[in-house]
């Protein structure tokens, strides 16, 4: 969510904050937009990482505190664009994490795990665009801001404190079936 209600209403902010035309803001919405082709080189890396669950929890941290440089106030355009870039790096991330932990983990259920992960994706896209815009209507980028950052964090929170490490999780499961037997 918080990526989609970044990039739902950067454009505005680069017109409002910045004045620029429509126009204009296409070279630093594609700048900003490339942050998803480099997560997509080093993604695998990340989801093959011991420490993938870390490191994609301190990916929502980044993404949300980025979220807010993006919708502080009149820095600059370029430094704005080099905020979203971190966001959409930082956030975009787990795309490459979360279906490597559902295959793992899911086994039998695959096809439910991967039609749960479309789900999420369209609730992000819906919910990031349009929680955003309600949030842009009440207190401007401001409350935009805060949007990105508490759906960040909320999500970070999630992976810290619900997700374990489908390894550790797949030991314990075999495990218990060997004592079961």
């Amino acid at each position: 969510m918080a990526f989609f209600g970044v990039f739902s209403y950067l454009a505005a902010n680069f017109i409002q904050t910045y004045g620029m035309t429509v126009d204009v803001t296409v070279l630093p919405l594609t700048l900003a937009g490339l942050g998803v082709i480099a997560v997509g080189l080093i993604g695998g890396r990340i989801a093959d990482s011991r420490r993938r669950l870390s490191l994609l929890t301190l990916a929502a941290s980044l993404g949300g505190l980025l979220a807010v440089l993006v919708f502080v106030g009149t820095v600059s355009p370029w430094l704005t664009v080099a905020f979203a870039f971190g966001v959409t790096a930082s956030l975009r991330v787990s795309y490459s994490i979360t279906p490597t932990l559902l295959l793992e983990l899911t086994h039998s259920f695959r096809n439910t795990a991967t039609g749960m992960f479309a789900v999420s994706n369209q609730v992000g896209v819906f919910g990031g665009a349009s929680i955003g815009g309600v949030m842009l209507a009440l207190g401007g980028f401001p409350m935009v801001e805060i949007f990105c950052l508490d759906a960040a964090g909320v999500g970070g929170a999630l992976v810290l404190l619900k997700v374990r490490n489908s390894a550790d999780f797949l030991v314990r499961i075999a495990l218990q079936e060997a004592n079961s037997d």
